[in-house]
């Protein structure tokens, strides 16, 4: 049970972190 939610919540977050990953690229590409 504990390991299936693990991978339920690492699932969901992510789009999230590829998203975030591009705008910090964007961001330090700009400074």
């Amino acid at each position: 049970m504990q390991g299936q939610l693990e991978k339920e919540i690492r699932a969901s977050w992510e789009p999230s972190l590829t998203t975030f990953k591009k705008l910090k690229e964007k961001y330090l590409l700009y400074r």
